[in-house]
């Protein structure tokens, strides 16, 4: 599954420690709940992810990214972003820029 769960302290004493955790690429925890997990499409390494193979698709291009849904069910959400002066946006892919002068 996507997270594993645990319990530090096993001993019946012991209650309502323990913790679920989101497997990579995937971020974030619960404690004595199920995680909800996230995934930053922009950081993360996997299949969908701006930083997948070839290297950072925005960085590379001098651009910004930018994931516009971190639910971990929504996949090639993230975008390139031209930084200024020059504008534009690409989901998915690096930006065509326009230099605004």
């Amino acid at each position: 599954g996507e997270q594993a769960c645990e319990d530090p302290d096993a001993s019946a004493a012991s209650r309502h420690d323990w913790m679920c955790l989101c497997r990579a690429p995937l971020v974030g925890s619960g404690l004595a709940r199920q995680a909800v997990c996230k995934l930053d499409e922009c950081t993360a390494q996997c299949g969908t992810c701006a930083n997948s193979g070839a290297g950072h698709v925005c960085s590379l291009q001098g651009q910004t990214c930018e994931d516009l849904d971190v639910d971990a069910r929504a996949t090639r959400t993230w975008q390139c972003q031209c930084r200024a002066p020059a504008y534009g946006t690409a989901v998915g892919a690096p930006a065509v820029c326009t230099l605004d002068e």
